[in-house]
């Protein structure tokens, strides 16, 4: 846990940022779980003065008034608190995403060569919503009990340390040994459905991808056999999971009810004088509502696996800095001097020179896998040169800020419509008058042609 929330630069930074959002909202949530509490505190001392016939009704009119007050406090207060958390959550998973889409978008041209289109569906879909669940699912739950067991502690100490002492042991059974247990028996199972979960999105989306080349070559039946062996096995390894989770379900129950029934026994031999025993059925009862804050616990601990994995992914991806580009390119005269690149193993250039000047038209021709394409992305500054240098007017681009300004680049598969050239230049602005066409044309360089 401290590896995946503190050892990386995607969850750390906005915690910190956000951290105000994060303890109101885990103050919120605990004030919830006192809420209930109290509210069947209260209700259970109502249940026990009633019963014992008080001799007017204005005895339990306060006791009453409370169970109104609890019962309105705690889905207000719980309303409160989850507008709070995913507010906060909300504006954390919106830097993130923006965070990686620059990542994404600074290394672009050489993601076709890191990542297969599968792998960054995940990237961009599972990986953030895995880490919006850390937050939601494992680190509220978990900051949430902490200070509960906390609170219940203390409290207990205040009338009995043998109570307190009980209800320690009570707490660390629930909250430390069963998620401990729980995180060491599905470790494997759920690394092993992760890991399916991120193959699936690589390998499915090449299928459907190459879904026409599998019925022209006749195997559409190994392409179904294929999915359909890789879904069996992870419902297998689901079984497996499912049926240790009921009887992990099960143990923890059976731990909260002898929880449960100590506390009757406690209350039964402590609470018996005067108007004492009217709080049995109200201690009791108190604990229930508490079962609510720790039984999502061991899951929570459980799925923190995968969020690491998601997490582990996501610091993968190389750190670009978003700061580099401060010059700024005034003039267009392109020099290009000794210039070495390539691409692992691949050279592409080696002591490569040239000079072109503004306004000059220069064609580079050459068959596929030449380097058109990658001189084109070392001008615009999206590949830097090994060796040499490229500058525009003494200006790299890799380290301007207005180069998206000074050069424009057309996809390598345009379309040209069978229509006057007007008509084409318009597609963009169908008001366009014929003024604004020519100074379009002239700014291209195409006036005079």
């Amino acid at each position: 846990m401290k590896k995946i929330l503190f050892n990386n630069d995607w969850i750390t930074p906005f915690l910190r940022k956000y951290r105000f959002g994060m303890i109101l909202a885990i103050i919120l949530g605990t004030i919830t779980m006192f809420c209930a509490g109290l509210l069947m505190f209260s209700a259970g001392y109502v249940i026990s003065k009633s019963a014992t016939k008080p001799e007017n009704i204005l005895i339990i009119y306060v006791p009453v008034l409370m169970v109104r007050v609890f019962g309105i406090s705690r889905p207000v207060v719980r309303y409160i608190e989850r507008l709070t958390s995913h507010n906060w959550i909300l504006r954390i998973t919106s830097n993130l995403r923006r965070k990686l889409y620059l990542r994404l978008e600074k290394s672009a041209i050489g993601l076709s060569e890191r990542y297969k289109l599968g792998d960054l569906l995940g990237l961009l879909n599972e990986d953030i919503a895995n880490i919006q669940d850390l937050f939601l699912r494992t680190l509220f739950p978990l900051m949430i009990v902490g200070s509960l067991s906390v609170a219940l502690i203390i409290a207990s100490g205040v009338f009995s340390l043998t109570l307190a002492l009980v209800v320690a042991f009570f707490l660390g059974l629930m909250v430390i040994v069963l998620p401990y247990v729980s995180l060491k028996v599905s470790a494997k199972y759920d690394r092993d459905l992760k890991n399916y979960r991120n193959q699936l999105f690589s390998n499915l989306t090449d299928d459907v991808l190459g879904l026409q080349d599998w019925v022209l070559s006749g195997r559409k039946e190994d392409f179904l056999l294929d999915y359909q062996s890789s879904e069996k096995a992870a419902r297998q390894i689901q079984e497996k999971m499912l049926s240790y989770v009921r009887k992990r379900n099960l143990v923890l129950q059976l731990i909260f009810a002898l929880l449960v029934v100590y506390l009757i026994v406690w209350s039964g031999s402590t609470l018996n004088t005067g108007d004492a025993p009217n709080y049995i059925a109200a201690v009791s009862l108190a604990a229930f509502p508490l079962f609510d804050a720790f039984a999502p616990l061991s899951d929570a601990v459980v799925e923190t696996q995968r969020y690491g994995d998601s997490v582990q992914r996501l610091n993968d991806l190389p750190d670009v800095k978003e700061d580099v580009r401060q010059e700024t390119i005034k003039d267009t005269d392109l020099q290009i001097s000794n210039l070495s690149f390539a691409f692992e193993d691949k050279l592409i250039f080696e002591d490569l020179n040239l000079h072109i000047k503004k306004g000059e038209h220069v064609a580079i021709l050459g068959r596929s896998g030449v380097g058109k394409s990658t001189l084109a992305s070392l001008i615009r500054g999206d590949l830097i040169a090994q060796q040499g240098t490229l500058d525009l007017s003494g200006v790299a681009p890799a380290y301007a800020n207005n180069v998206e300004e000074k050069i424009g680049v057309i996809n390598q598969s345009p379309y040209i419509f069978n229509a006057s050239i007007r008509s084409n230049l318009s597609l963009a602005r169908l008001d366009a008058s014929d003024e604004e066409i020519w100074n379009a044309l002239e700014l291209v360089g195409l006036k005079k042609w």
